[in-house]
């Protein structure tokens, strides 16, 4: 491939290729290139703006090197990317109703909410192309979980951009397109420190595409990024659609939004999950556990271990041993999309105890949380204030300063949620797991070392899983106990085999020392 084609395929200008090659126009030759040469060679307005602007970063390494700028050249390697097209619904419009100014301004609000998104979730902001934004998760830096980054960041821009205003009050509107494929990935070194990362191949063309068949605030994905997340999103079929340039029509699946499962493990492993096992001791230890918990004597016990050591299949196999007994389960899960959000693992849990619906009324909201609070006897006013204000559903009432002031509001909302955890409804005992807590924001921190300084006297045992490097002065708490998950030894993977074989048998896979 020549360095013109790829330069070109790098600015998603490949349909050009041939009318450059006929005039015999190299990159010694492109940064030379007038509007007006650009117009003759059938290049769009757009595409003449997009080539002039990259053509002007190969003039400005010319003029510092020469030598070095005589050809651009790339490294290139194959990567599976996720690859994100963000457009602005209605942008032609908006531009033929708005002052130029206006419109540059709503386009810069628009970009910066999109690229704070994509950000948050690491993604990588390629290119912003008029209204349209390319993004790709797993490139330049690989990661884990791309796929879910990615549909999760899409979902986010668009209720981000459907929040945003034209000058008139109207809501902006956005689409997304995500497709998942092997690319030639690479930096593209024009010269010293002038460099551009880009992806080549179908998936960035069949991003845009999808994007297109988008309705407006909707997210769409192509075959192979719907296979990577169909256990953690619920999807609608979107059908079948030719797309320009493939020969046979693609499935689209449009995202509904995020499944509503209680924790990462049972989204995406517990349904093939074999028998646990070569971890009998830390098994007896957590069944005795929960047996002194349910007389009356809780306790807290620290799951430690890497990745993949087995954390919550043992968690699991508690549960599972428990499933004949009447016990009360709440279950938390932390997220590394939202370190930073307060409590963000126990807004999850009242959200599902009192079935708040994003979809219902705020009275109807209302009506639920006051009726979870008098269950566990602990309806107020400011109760329901403070829990609806938490969990986001509006109130036409609301706590004045005078009332309480901000660290009273937090003290109380601690309290209240401690009320929550530890009671055991209709005399039932507590049976409380929180995952992942290294992902764990501070306040939520606060209120586990709320609980350890009562959790002696209730019938109570809190299972929290975490990885060596969270560091925390749980472990130091007389009522707290730390199992370490280590490495499996070579006689205990073979112990481990016989029963991987009968999973795979049974078309269920073991995941017991390998999960996390």
């Amino acid at each position: 491939m020549s360095d013109m084609k790829r330069w070109l395929q790098g600015l998603d200008l490949e349909k050009y290729c041939d009318a450059f090659a006929s005039q015999d126009i190299d990159l010694e030759v492109a940064p030379d290139l007038t509007e007006q040469d650009l117009e003759k060679l059938g290049l769009s307005l757009g595409h003449r703006r997009k080539f002039m602007a990259a053509a002007a970063k190969l003039r400005q390494a010319a003029a510092a090197s020469p030598a070095a700028a005589a050809v651009a050249r790339q490294q290139v390697e194959r990567r599976q990317v996720t690859v994100v097209f963000t457009d602005l619904v209605g942008s032609t419009a908006l531009a033929g109703e708005l002052d130029p100014e206006d419109l540059n301004r709503l386009l810069e609000q628009y970009r910066a909410a999109c690229a704070s998104v994509i950000t948050r979730y690491d993604g990588h902001v390629a290119q912003y192309l008029g209204d349209g934004v390319l993004a790709y998760f797993g490139y330049p830096r690989a990661q884990e979980h791309a796929a879910e980054r990615a549909v999760r960041a899409g979902l986010e821009v668009v209720r981000e951009i459907g929040r945003l205003q034209r000058p008139g009050g109207q809501a902006l509107q956005a689409r997304v397109g995500i497709a998942t494929g092997l690319v030639a990935a690479g930096e593209m070194t024009v010269s010293g420190d002038i460099r551009e990362q880009t992806v080549v191949g179908e998936t960035p063309n069949l991003a845009a595409r999808l994007q297109a068949l988008a309705d407006p605030a909707t997210v769409v994905v192509a075959p192979a990024t719907h296979r990577l997340t169909a256990d953690l999103f619920d999807f609608a079929d979107a059908g079948k659609h030719l797309i320009k340039g493939l020969a046979q029509p693609v499935p689209v699946w449009k995202v509904l939004g995020e499944r509503a499962a209680e924790s990462r493990f049972a989204a995406t492993r517990s349904a093939l999950a074999g028998p646990i096992v070569a971890r009998e001791r830390e098994s007896a230890f957590l069944l005795d556990a929960w047996q002194r918990a349910a007389r009356g004597n809780g306790h807290i016990v620290l799951v430690s271990g890497e990745a993949g050591m087995g954390k919550s299949r043992l968690v699991e196999a508690l549960e599972e041993q428990l499933r004949g007994e009447s016990h009360r389960l709440l279950r938390c899960q932390c997220s590394p999309y939202h370190s930073n959000s307060a409590l963000f693992p126990f807004k999850q849990l009242l959200r599902r105890t009192a079935g708040i619906a994003p979809d219902a009324q705020a009275e109807e909201n209302l009506r639920r949380i006051e009726a979870m609070l008098a269950r566990f006897n602990r309806w107020s006013r400011p109760a329901l204030l403070l829990l609806a204000d938490l969990l986001e559903v509006p109130a036409a009432d609301s706590l004045s300063p005078m009332e309480m002031t901000p660290a009273q509001r937090k003290a109380e909302t601690l309290a209240i949620l401690e009320d929550f955890l530890l009671a055991p409804m209709e005399g039932e005992p507590v049976l409380l797991l929180l995952e992942d807590a290294h992902w764990s924001d501070p306040t939520t921190q606060s209120l586990v070392e709320r609980l350890l300084q009562r959790i002696d006297t209730e019938r109570v045992l809190a299972l929290i899983t975490q990885r060596p490097e969270f560091k925390t002065t749980w472990a130091s708490h007389p009522q707290a106990t730390v199992i370490h998950c280590k490495p499996l030894g070579r006689e205990q993977c073979a112990d481990a085999a016989p029963a991987a074989g009968s999973s795979r048998r049974s078309r269920r896979r073991l995941p017991a020392p390998a999960n996390d």
